[in-house]
């Protein structure tokens, strides 16, 4: 427990640990609250605020003793909603919410959601609040696994009863979303990182983009090497020689948490050893090592860290740890990208065997170590409308002529902005299933050589199935430009 402590924002951890001081000091509360939301208005009402915290070990312990089985999710909820509390300034002890036995403190409505599969990292909570008036409110919060948030109101002010339905109609939704979200007891357990944000050290290879008649001579070339580019989020994960593992993100910076799983199966890996890879829902998709056992790898060819991450993770059975397959004939090279192609995968990362690992990306793809090729296809779609800035809303027709929305492009600032039913050429990697375009599109350019008529979906080969996406309807914090589009593996 004092490791989780440790591990909250000092506001938060604050609150916990008054929350277990009070549960531990006050007689009447022999059993565990009902909710934290009444361990909330209770503290409030007292005005209590610890701030030592060697002062309250020893009532942390007594809490974990008292309440084993919920002691820490317990302290974390209620730590959270006392600093909540003190933001939206709950009903003190004396003002408690209305309920219909006046003796019992309102169980109020409220929920932490996870979603981790497919792709996505994603975290959601509803919790109501009330005010002297017998009014409530219900506010959400939503991001990263591990990123800061800020709660947002849902709904409300209301009655009990209008907020309780606004609370399980969108509990409803989030759980039959695709993919969909699950309480923390069923979800995929996080670690809790400290100096969240911070940065490393470590700044990962980046890929250069090859162009499609230039991949024949990769595939042939004995010295470039071929493999998966997985879809997710670039992930370095740093083991240090006393078994702590931290993840990093693609900035440099140490995010807030990785899967306890990956924790569990790498803290055995001895001395200081940096892994590189792609975080795709739950799975950590390895690739590339620049440091092994205190030895930086940085100045060895590939062929040679390929072999020592290997080596390393030989004992690793996580299966949420996967190494990264790798062809180097020409034969397996070929086979393995029709594979891709065949299941519409992103596409493939050329890697040269003798290749170094610096840190960013080159330039010229013809000297460049790590390139990347991903596979693209182009439509003719009719331009639908103008949006904001250089931006146009497309559409192609269905199999009755009717027009169907796909998405929106951007005009180079280059290119005159087409009008309102002009034809317009739109590359992009593929189209999810119902008509929407992603890649993100691009622009090539107008079209004065087809007709109409010939905008339609069926030009299109690569098509993923709808379950494949969800665009949420609130905002991340972690990006407050719009609704995100999730693409799961």
């Amino acid at each position: 427990m004092t490791a989780i402590l440790l591990a909250l924002p000092q506001a938060a951890r604050r609150a916990a640990l008054c929350v277990a001081e009070y549960a531990i000091s006050v007689e009447k509360l022999t059993s565990p609250p009902a909710s934290a939301f009444e361990v909330a208005w209770r503290l409030q009402g007292m005005g209590q605020e610890t701030r030592d915290l060697e002062r309250c070990r020893g009532a942390i312990a007594s809490c974990e003793a008292a309440w084993p089985e919920i002691a820490s999710d317990a302290v974390r909820a209620a730590a959270l909603c006392f600093v909540r509390s003190r933001q939206q300034q709950l009903p003190t002890h004396d003002s408690r919410p209305r309920t219909t036995n006046m003796s019992e403190p309102a169980v109020l409505p409220k929920i932490d959601m996870f979603c981790t599969t497919g792709g996505a990292s994603k975290e959601y909570h509803l919790f109501t609040t009330a005010n002297a008036a017998g009014d409530f409110t219900l506010h959400y919060s939503n991001g990263k696994i591990g990123d800061p948030m800020k709660p947002k109101v849902k709904a409300g002010p209301g009655t009990l009863e209008a907020i309780t339905k606004v609370f399980d109609k969108t509990v409803r939704e989030k759980k039959t979303a695709s993919p969909p979200y699950t309480e923390a007891a069923d979800g995929v357990a996080y670690s809790v990182s400290e100096g969240a944000g911070e940065l490393s050290g470590w700044l990962p290879q980046l890929l250069t983009e090859v162009q499609p008649e230039d991949v024949a001579a990769l595939l042939d070339s004995p010295e470039m090497w071929l493999q998966e580019k997985h879809f997710g989020e670039r992930r370095g994960l740093r083991i240090s020689s006393g078994g702590d593992v931290k993840g990093m993100n693609k900035k440099g910076r140490y995010v807030g948490g990785i899967p306890q799983a990956w924790v569990d199966a790498l803290k055995t890996v001895p001395g200081e050893t940096i892994l590189d890879g792609e975080h795709v829902g739950d799975v950590f998709h390895v690739f590339d090592a620049p440091m092994i056992a205190d030895e930086d790898l940085t100045d060895r060819p590939y062929s040679y860290r390929e072999a020592r991450l290997r080596a390393a993770l030989a004992s690793v059975s996580e299966p949420t740890i996967r190494l990264v397959s790798t062809e180097t004939t020409p034969a397996g090279k070929r086979a393995l990208l029709d594979a891709i192609e065949a299941r519409m995968g992103e596409g493939g990362v050329f890697r040269r065997a003798g290749g170094r690992y610096t840190p960013g990306s080159s330039p010229n793809a013809r000297s460049a170590d790590c390139l990347k090729y991903k596979f693209y296809e182009s439509s003719t779609c009719i331009v639908r409308g103008k949006n904001d800035g250089n931006s146009v809303s497309l559409e192609m027709l269905d199999a009755s002529g009717s027009p169907v929305p796909v998405g929106s492009v951007t005009i180079p600032p280059n290119h005159a902005v087409p009008p309102p039913g002009a034809l317009v050429e739109v590359r992009y990697m593929h189209m999810f299933e119902g008509g929407r375009l992603y890649g993100p599109p691009v622009y090539l350019g107008p079209r004065t050589d087809v007709d109409r008529t010939e905008c339609t979906l069926s030009q299109v080969r690569r098509i993923k199935a709808k379950s494949s996406v969800e665009v949420d309807e609130e905002p991340d914090d972690a990006d407050q430009s719009g609704p995100r589009l999730r693409m799961r593996a």
